[in-house]
């Protein structure tokens, strides 16, 4: 069996109808409308999933958030070192 890989620069919707989660992901384009530079959004993929398996999805990227969120930290911590080191 092949995996397919997509990319999309965003979820643009979530959405829940008769027990399934629908998540509507794709690509935001820029482009040029008189003297403004606009943002247009475009659906791309849909992935539909039965509510227990999208709860389940969920607690996997609330610990991917959490590690982001320790690792930012981290650095924080660590950008902060090396300034004080640099006022001594």
């Amino acid at each position: 069996m092949s995996t397919n890989t997509l990319y999309a620069d965003r979820l643009l919707n979530l959405s829940m109808s008769n027990g399934m989660i629908r998540l509507e992901f794709g690509i935001v384009e820029s482009y040029q409308e008189g003297e403004e530079r606009k943002q247009r959004a475009e659906t791309t993929h849909r992935v539909v999933l039965p509510a227990d398996g999208f709860l389940r999805s969920f607690a996997m990227q609330q610990r991917l958030v959490d590690q982001l969120g320790e690792r930012a930290k981290a650095a924080r911590e660590q950008s902060g070192d090396k300034q004080a080191e640099g006022t001594n």
